[in-house]
């Protein structure tokens, strides 16, 4: 499909341009002091009428439960992604030294638009020998799988997963819950979605492709609850959140998936192909006793300096009502661990009691001289809206705490959201520095952005503004 480029302009500004084929220039410029000062002299200024501000060519407003942002090494860029109220998938990105710029996919290129009942919208990148792209991922109005493809060259595609596949088994999306990552060694790559199905019970579903060897697999299905054996009641997926990733786990890629069960666990379907082609099921509170239950609404999940595993969540027990917790350990290993991590940062605030739970996690590291620091990063959604950081040096226990909102005086988080906050990495190259990125949907429908420095101070920025 050819690509198409567009401008975007401020609708309040004009262009003059003054010619000097009939007048000679001295004349122009005569006549234009004149009419400056005649306007000077016959308006009043007890009556002038007040300057007019400009109107920035704001960018659509966002529906309010899902957000997208990440990083693009191979362009150098930071993405957002999200779905608007025209049910349209947007996209907006700036490079080191650039400015923000915006578009809306579905409208330039004709792409399905998204689904009306939920709005789960996520990006990922491949980076291998012959594969350079961003996968932007979404459900569409038939709760088709929808995979938006920006390749480095520019070229934009679009497929419907769901229909891609030739396998038999073709479920569909809740529209509830979407996940994707990928795999490469720097020459082949695979690359998969995950998804809760609309069965009943529902299952997880893996949407996988892989490149090996020269090999394209094509597009497959693969029911990760039927294929791992976890069919018991409280074993199904609570509908409301999914992730997971590929971790080198050893001298072999190993898969993970987390996802919220009926049960009140955290369940993981785990692949370590060294071992078995087989996927397996574990509980991760029947290692870890002392973990509360989680509220089905939140997960987050990430691999802190390749030596082990982070799962965040919110708990629902009273003793912990709306906690901040940590997992973590190795699922090899089957060595976990629990940390209340609003306990461990002296009671911050706690997360809104709606039910609704906002949360991302990720690792920030970046150098001073020849010295690696790294630190883990949490940040939520609080009572009154605030966006809230969580963060600790290391593998330490000895979390501190920041009002990211209270500091910059960004505006309020959208309430009640859903998965409308993101936490990301992104390394600006014109500084050579790794910078903090957290992007969230705010009350007014805008996309907010709060980044950091290494030793810095955190700055907002109304995205939808600036594009």
């Amino acid at each position: 499909m050819k690509n198409t480029r567009r401008t975007f302009e401020n609708p309040c500004l004009t262009q003059v341009r003054i010619t000097s084929k009939r007048l000679p220039v001295r004349l122009c410029m005569m006549a234009l002091v004149l009419l400056a000062l005649s306007a000077f002299a016959f308006t009043p200024a007890a009556h002038a009428a007040p300057a007019r501000p400009l109107v920035p060519n704001i960018a659509p407003l966002a529906e309010p439960d899902f957000v997208g942002g990440y990083s693009w090494t191979d362009q150098g860029s930071k993405n957002v992604v999200y779905v608007d109220t025209n049910l349209h998938v947007e996209r907006m990105w700036v490079v080191s030294g650039g400015i923000w710029q915006r578009i809306d996919l579905t409208a330039t290129y004709g792409f399905p638009s998204a689904a009306a009942s939920a709005h789960p919208v996520t990006g990922f990148t491949i980076k291998a020998s012959l594969k350079h792209v961003q996968e932007i991922l979404y459900v569409d109005g038939n709760n088709h799988i929808e995979a938006i493809t920006i390749a480095l060259s520019g070229k934009v595609t679009v497929a419907d997963l769901t229909k891609a596949s030739t396998d038999p088994h073709k479920p569909v999306g809740s529209a509830a819950a979407l996940a994707g990552y990928s795999w490469s060694d720097g020459t082949s790559y695979a690359q998969y979605v995950l998804f809760v199905d609309n069965q009943s019970p529902s299952h997880v579903e893996e949407l996988y492709r892989s490149y090996i060897a020269g090999v394209d697999s094509f597009w497959h299905y693969l029911d990760l609850t039927q294929a791992s054996g976890a069919t018991a009641p409280g074993q199904m997926p609570a509908g409301q959140t999914i992730t997971g990733y590929s971790w080198h786990d050893g001298s072999t890629p190993t898969q993970h998936v987390f996802y919220i069960t009926s049960g009140g666990d955290i369940g993981e379907f785990f692949l370590d192909l060294a071992q078995s082609s087989q996927w397996q099921y574990k509980g991760l509170r029947t290692f870890v006793k002392s973990a509360p239950a989680p509220w089905s609404s939140t997960l987050s999940a990430y691999v802190y300096a390749d030596t082990r595993e982070e799962i965040n969540y919110v708990s629902q027990n009273s003793a912990s009502l709306n906690h901040v917790i940590e997992i973590y350990g190795q699922t090899a290993a089957n060595n976990w661990h629990m940390l209340d991590l609003t306990n461990a940062a002296g009671g911050v605030p706690a997360v809104p009691p709606s039910g609704q739970f906002n949360i991302a996690a990720y690792q920030w590291s970046y150098l001073v001289g020849l010295t690696l620091h790294r630190y883990r990063q949490v940040v939520y959604q609080t009572t009154a809206n605030n966006i809230e950081e969580l963060y600790v040096a290391g593998a330490g226990t000895t979390w501190q705490a920041a009002s990211l909102t209270g500091i910059t005086g960004a505006p309020l988080a959208v309430n009640p959201g859903k998965h409308s906050i993101a936490g990301y990495t992104w390394y600006d190259s014109n500084l050579a520095e790794t910078l903090k990125q957290v992007v969230y949907i705010t009350q007014a429908g805008h996309i907010e952005e709060l980044y950091v420095l290494p030793l810095g101070h955190w700055q907002a920025a109304d995205l939808s503004a600036r594009t």
